[in-house]
Formats: structure tokens, C-alpha cells, sequence
């Protein structure tokens, strides 16, 4: 199990870090540091040695959100994106590989807010976010790859959206290991909500089965109205009908692809990471008073352990 005995105490904390734990020994670490630089940390020993790299990625307006995907010991890619700029941010995406150590810009572009990616084999992937009241009803969607990241496409058919008096934003993506099977939460919020109506959140879980070209709506949603915007929405899914998705203080699990969930809640703090590594297991880094934890789960999220 992933110890972060070399990476402690600052390197941990803020809304910036996130880590992926592509297996149970292996863990990807990255820290924005200042507007200029960002720091990754690396095991593949359960945490006993660590390797530290850098990347700079020189984007406008400074540096903002950060993620890190995985699909194992050397296989990893970094999504960065500045800050927001007159309705739009600036995204940039490295990669890592067996092929080709060391970071490699593959992918240098504009979306209407920030992006999260995930990478299902070292070719499937899927790159996603915006907000489709900056730039227009079709600009909140997600770009897909088949072969690392060296090429991006657009799908055949975009994420079916509302119109653009709704403000739709898509959030972190998730990708059925070793599958071109995608999800992505869709969260949609009337753009002029008036005086008398409560500024409420919808929200759905939309799965392609065929790497990102089209899409539909999967059953059932947990917790599908909200009382006001969430920040994130974490999910990971081992087959298409097993999947996690971290909501605020609770989880849900589905054993039958979204026709029915149950809920369990998490340990106190604001989740700033989550990642899966079985069927059973899983971690969390939450900020707790301006400090990091780490807990990990064995029994599918019912209960959580800490191990930092």
C-alpha cells in the first residue's frame, strides 16, 4: 500500500494537488508550485523511494487547475489549465511514457473553464470540461484520443447539452480500465435563475461505449437535483456496471450500471482527490483544517481507514 512518507506536510494540501493511484503500489503526485511551475512526485514501491520531476508549463493568466492520470508505473499524463481569461482558460497536456520518458507536450488548446482527462490504456483517453454559457451552447464537451494523446478528435456526435440559458458544465471524466467505455458528470444550472426561483442543480452521469463518439444518459442519477453547484464530482467505475461517484460528504455505488445506488458517507474535510484501485479498494485525499489526509476503504467505501 502507497506510503507518503518522503511527500508530506505542505506538498499534500491545497485544492491544486491531485494524485492518481493507477494500482496499489503505484502513485502519481502533482503540486502547483507558484504561477510557473509544477512539481511530480512518483512511486512504484508503495512509497518507499520516490522520484521528483518538473514541469513548466508557461501558460497565460498563471497556472490553475492541475490533474494527473494514470494507467500505471509509466504510462502518466498532466492536464493544466490557467486561470480563467476573458471566458475562456488556456489547457496544456504532457505526457510520460515507457517509449518516451521525461514529459512531453502532447496537446495545447482553449476550453471555456478547466478540464479533467482520464486514460483507460496507454492509447484510449478523454479529455473534458467547460462551460457551455462562455463560448456557446456546444463548447462545454471533451476531446477524445486513441493513441496517447498525440492526436485529439472531436466525437461524432457532442455531449447532448441544454440550451444556452442553462449553464452546462462538464467535470471530470472517468474510463473503464482497459475498455473505450467513458463517463462523464454533466451538471446543468439555469443561467438567469430569477428572484423567486432557488438557484438549484441538476445534474447526470453520460457513458459512451465506443471511446467518446456518442453518448447516452445512464439510468438513474444519485442525488440528481443539488442545492447550488458542486466544485466536483469524483467517479471511477471498474466495469461498466460497477462505479463509484464522490458527491460532497457521500458515496455511491452501483453494481448495475446506474439502475440503482447506495450511499455511505465519507470522512469529515473537502475531498480533493479520490481514485479506485480494485473492486473493493479505494483512496481519498481530503483537506481537514488546512491539512492533508489520506484514507483508503477495503470494503467498497463503507468504511475508511486513514494512513496518513
Amino acid at each position: 500500500m502507497v506510503r507518503f512518507g518522503p511527500v508530506a506536510g505542505g506538498y499534500l494540501v491545497g485544492s491544486d494537488t491531485s494524485v492518481a493511484f493507477p494500482n496499489a503500489w503505484t502513485a502519481w503526485l502533482t503540486v502547483s508550485r507558484g504561477n510557473d511551475m509544477i512539481e511530480v512526485w512518483h512511486t512504484a514501491d508503495g512509497g518507499r523511494q520516490w522520484t521528483e520531476t518538473m514541469v513548466h508549463p508557461a501558460v497565460a493568466a498563471g497556472l490553475g487547475l492541475t490533474r494527473v492520470a494514470a494507467v500505471g508505473n509509466r504510462d502518466a499524463w498532466i492536464v493544466a489549465a490557467s486561470q480563467g481569461l476573458a471566458g475562456h482558460v488556456e489547457i496544456r497536456v504532457w505526457r510520460t511514457s515507457v517509449q518516451r520518458p521525461g514529459w512531453h507536450a502532447v496537446f495545447d488548446g482553449a476550453m471555456s473553464a478547466t478540464a479533467g482527462l482520464a486514460f483507460a490504456t496507454g492509447s484510449v483517453g478523454v479529455l473534458a470540461g467547460g462551460s457551455n454559457i462562455a463560448s456557446g451552447p456546444h463548447s462545454a464537451s471533451l476531446i477524445v484520443t486513441a493513441n496517447g494523446g498525440d492526436t485529439w478528435s472531436s466525437p461524432r456526435s457532442p455531449l447532448p447539452l441544454l440550451a444556452s440559458n442553462w449553464s452546462t458544465i462538464v467535470m471530470d471524466p472517468a474510463i473503464v480500465p482497459h475498455t473505450r467505455e467513458m463517463v462523464v458528470p454533466v451538471v446543468m444550472q439555469r443561467a438567469f435563475p430569477s428572484k423567486t426561483s432557488p438557484t438549484k442543480a441538476w445534474w447526470r452521469l453520460e457513458q459512451s461505449t465506443n471511446g467518446g463518439q456518442t453518448w447516452h444518459m445512464l439510468p438513474h442519477t444519485p442525488d440528481a437535483i443539488l442545492p447550488q453547484q458542486p466544485g466536483i464530482i469524483f467517479q471511477a467505475w471498474i466495469t461498466s456496471q460497477n462505479g463509484w461517484v464522490v458527491l460532497g460528504s457521500d458515496l455511491y455505488r452501483t453494481a448495475d450500471g446506474g439502475h440503482a445506488w447506495a450511499a455511505s458517507t465519507l470522512p469529515a474535510g473537502t475531498v480533493v482527490n479520490f481514485n479506485r484501485v480494485s473492486a473493493a479498494a479505494g483512496f481519498l485525499l481530503v483537506r481537514q483544517n488546512g491539512h492533508a489526509a489520506i484514507y483508503r476503504t477495503k470494503d467498497a467505501g463503507v468504511r475508511w481507514t486513514r494512513v496518513l
